[in-house]
């Protein structure tokens, strides 16, 4: 059975290949946190509008 060892460049290409393969996975998982947090931001507004409507209908009746 026959050796086959990896060029100096060969090796090279793979480091690189990999820390790019890790950067973007370390980029991607950033973009979905934000989306979530942003997404997070919104719903917590929605509510708040959806009870501050509700709220103002019962001061309303209560008047």
């Amino acid at each position: 059975m026959k050796k086959v060892i990896p060029k100096r460049h060969q090796v090279e290409t793979y480091r690189k290949f990999h820390d790019a393969e890790d950067l973007r996975s370390i980029g991607m998982a950033t973009q979905i946190q934000e989306q979530r947090e942003k997404n997070a931001i919104l719903d917590s507004f929605e509510d708040g509008v959806e009870q501050g409507i509700k709220q103002g209908v019962e001061q309303r009746k209560k008047r």
